[in-house]
């Protein structure tokens, strides 16, 4: 959580200022490190893949969909799943 003493922004606000400002390797640095930690954030992975896509990183935009599809559909999240695999 954001420290109002601070004055500064935390990383993730950062992060999607990178995307509103479509700097997308400094969004993608910042999700890639995101996930090390929490790899069941499957709407991570679905953003992250957003943004490998719009930074021409097909493949790797493919990967992480793929990832957050398999996490939505074990989750039950059937809708989430579909939206995805509508990406792919």
């Amino acid at each position: 959580m954001k420290n109002i003493l601070s004055g500064g922004k935390t990383p993730e606000q950062k992060a999607r200022c990178a995307v509103r400002a479509k700097k997308w390797n400094k969004a993608i640095e910042f999700y890639e490190r995101e996930l090390k930690g929490r790899e069941r954030d499957y709407s991570k992975w679905n953003l992250l893949g957003d943004l490998q896509f719009n930074n021409c990183m097909n493949s790797q935009a493919v990967e992480s969909w793929r990832r957050a599809l398999e996490g939505f559909s074990t989750e039950g999240l059937h809708e989430n799943a579909l939206g995805v695999a509508r990406k792919i």
